[in-house]
């Protein structure tokens, strides 16, 4: 089973299936979110303090919650969105009452060659494009963070971690699969059966779904099955564990996502 890395999604779905790059992901963004910080006023004094925190401003109630979406959603896909949501006394005092969290991969930034960045298109799917401007001081708009590359101008980066770490992520993720459906075929390797007398395609279709049910499978994996030797002629395509046993091409793919996500291994 082999997945595009450019395909839409396969990002969450490398980290939601492949363990090493999940929790590389969590850790930074686990320890970006325990920074300790201090918010002062415009005089220079603390308002509040991760030490002895009041959330004293309303937005800033699960500011963990935030520093941990905004770290993942810049590792993930090098950008991150955020909508600040105004309650009725919010909109009195003139300040949010939360940031939403907006899927990055739901935002496309509206971008002129000569003016620069003019607002934000959101879309889901089955609904109708949704436009935003850029956040301002009065508190509308979209709050945008874009991780620096030095191949774009203006705009989301191309290059990002787990961008770099997706290759390795893919192959993580394909012997993953190979392992899982190989136990699922009862460890049996693919094959091709060659017998006599198999001149019409409707009976070879009928050979191989009795042959395949009688050789893979868990529930076939201890059974003792009888052919006749002289008629039928088994041999087995591609790998199985005996053949991988040696390769080790799992720590490396797992020293290159922690390259990429820059967790050190002995982590």
């Amino acid at each position: 089973l082999a997945i595009s890395i450019d395909a839409f999604g396969d990002r969450a779905e490398f980290k939601r299936r492949v363990p090493w790059l999940y929790a590389c992901v969590e850790l930074v963004a686990d320890t970006v979110a325990d920074l300790p910080f201090q918010i002062l006023n415009e005089n220079k004094e603390v308002v509040d303090d991760t030490d002895d925190w009041k959330g004293v401003l309303p937005f800033t109630e699960n500011i963990r919650d935030f520093l941990w979406m905004a770290t993942t959603s810049l590792m993930m896909r090098g950008k991150a969105y955020f909508l600040p949501e105004f309650n009725r006394l919010a909109k009195v005092n003139g300040m949010p009452s939360s940031l939403k969290y907006f899927n990055a991969d739901t935002i496309i930034p509206k971008i002129d060659p000569k003016v620069g960045l003019q607002g934000f298109i959101r879309k889901l799917p089955n609904e109708q494009p949704m436009p935003f401007d850029v956040y301002e001081e009065t508190g509308k708009g979209i709050i945008y963070f874009w991780l620096l590359d030095d191949t774009v101008e203006l705009g989301e980066p191309k290059s990002y971690p787990a961008q770099a770490a997706l290759d390795a992520a893919g192959v993580l993720f394909n012997l993953d699969e190979f392992f899982r459906i190989h136990v699922q075929r009862g460890l049996v390797k693919a094959f091709i059966a060659s017998a006599k007398g198999m001149n019409d395609k409707d009976d070879r279709d009928a050979f191989s779904k009795m042959l395949s049910g009688l050789l893979t499978g868990i529930q076939n994996f201890t059974g003792i099955r009888v052919v006749n030797a002289d008629t039928v002629t088994i041999t087995p395509v591609g790998e199985g564990f005996k053949e991988l046993e040696n390769v080790n091409i799992t720590q490396a793919k797992r020293e290159d996502i922690s390259v990429a996500l820059r967790v050190p291994m002995t982590y």
